[in-house]
């Protein structure tokens, strides 16, 4: 029983723990936090509208995402480092804006139509192999004739 009470105080205080570390970042770094949330609100839009517990389309989304966010980023780490740079960035150039959330797009269009481009690729490969399967079993019937085509209820029937 004191192990069972141990995890549901842990489970009870990772709330409080993000907001924690939410809340350190936000003061350590208001200008990337800013920049942050502001270019990957695709992702966050992604996460929210996911009804499946694997978040498959936050995943896709906020991986292309994040890779148009990351050069804005670096602006804002190797330039001033602050609210009003991280602002500049975003609000300013439409451009900077026009590739994080392009990239974001990429992300949905993948999430999108590479599954259907998978099962139609899947379903070329099993119509080849069975059409291999069954010239192989016209191969096999001319070799031994057509009792190996039988099957053994067929064979049981005929012994009855």
């Amino acid at each position: 029983e004191p192990e069972q009470q141990t995890s549901e105080r842990s489970v009870s205080l990772k709330p409080i723990l993000w907001a924690f570390a939410a809340a350190c970042l936000i003061f350590a770094f208001p200008g990337i936090v800013l920049l942050v949330v502001g270019g990957m609100l695709p992702t966050l839009t992604a996460y929210w509208i996911d009804r499946t517990p694997q978040k498959f389309s936050a995943i896709c989304v906020g991986s292309l995402n994040f890779s148009g966010v990351f050069p804005s980023l670096i602006e804002l780490w190797t330039g001033k480092n602050n609210m009003a740079q991280a602002w500049e960035i975003i609000s300013t150039d439409p451009f900077t804006l026009a590739i994080m959330y392009g990239a974001a797009a990429v992300g949905w269009a993948l999430y999108l139509f590479i599954p259907s481009l998978i099962v139609a690729f899947l379903t070329v490969v099993a119509q080849h192999r069975i059409a291999e399967l069954r010239a192989r079993q016209r191969e096999l019937v001319r070799v031994w004739g057509t009792d190996i085509a039988s099957g053994p209820e067929e064979e049981m029937e005929e012994d009855e």
